[in-house]
């Protein structure tokens, strides 16, 4: 073969303050009212794709529907054993 053709697109997602959104990254998307906290996961079929934090269910939004978006941080999770003992 004397070419080879290769085409590649590029999405940059970015949150309200501009800031580039990067796979995992965990967010507070507001839609319809509501506040909702998860991971960015990436765009799929012009979907924006979250994941919740405990990576169980994976939702998709359309991006007209999402009013903000914000990256967050100081998210950690709490080990079971630690978690039973505070409660």
């Amino acid at each position: 073969m004397a070419i080879q053709v290769e085409k590649k697109e590029i999405i940059t997602v970015t949150d309200d303050n501009g800031t580039p959104l990067t796979k995992g990254d965990p967010i507070l998307i507001r839609c319809q009212d509501q506040d909702i906290v998860c991971r960015y996961m990436g765009m799929k079929n012009g979907y924006f794709v979250t994941e919740t934090l405990d990576s169980t269910n994976e939702n998709k939004y359309r991006t007209g529907s999402i009013e903000s978006c914000r990256r967050i941080s100081g998210i950690r999770e709490w080990p079971v054993v630690e978690a039973k003992r505070e409660a």
